[in-house]
């Protein structure tokens, strides 16, 4: 029973030691927009956003594409009139191009989200918050806007 604990124990370890490294300084992500000493539009400008919630943000998803000049854009449905691709706020970055940089997506009186963002590598990213580092959602990027097919 001990040794069925402590296994345990570690695999929760190693799982835990895995989502603290997608948020470490080593792998985050210093040019967010391309317009302080970056070329084009960086990771972010132009690009849609197909992330995924893990941790506290399980279960959620988001398609949200960010345009050239800070709208940020939901793709929804895409021109389904049910639920329209829409606005639903902007996004902007401080620090690019630092070990600082971060990005700020404002939903106007749904909030503001500041994130780090992290190479996961094979094309993935995390999303950090808070002072710790922590990852709170996972994801892809696709150029313009178009849908993550979720």
């Amino acid at each position: 029973m001990k040794r069925i604990a402590i296994l345990a124990g570690c695999a929760l370890l190693g799982i835990g030691g895995q989502v603290a490294a997608a948020c470490t300084v080593g792998t985050r992500v210093q040019d967010l927009n391309g317009t302080s000493g970056g070329s084009g539009n960086g990771l972010l400008g132009d690009k849609t956003v197909c992330g995924t919630g893990i941790n506290a943000s399980a279960g959620d998803k988001w398609q949200e594409w960010h345009q050239t000049g800070g709208t940020l854009t939901e793709y929804a449905l895409g021109s389904n009139p049910v639920d329209p691709t829409h606005n639903v706020g902007s996004w902007s970055v401080a620090s690019n191009n630092t070990a600082t940089a971060t990005v700020t997506h404002n939903y106007g009186s749904g909030g503001s989200f500041t994130w780090s963002v992290h190479d996961n590598g094979s094309g993935s990213y995390s999303f950090c918050t808070g002072t710790s580092g922590t990852e709170l959602v996972t994801a892809t990027l696709l150029s313009g806007q178009q849908s993550c097919g979720f």
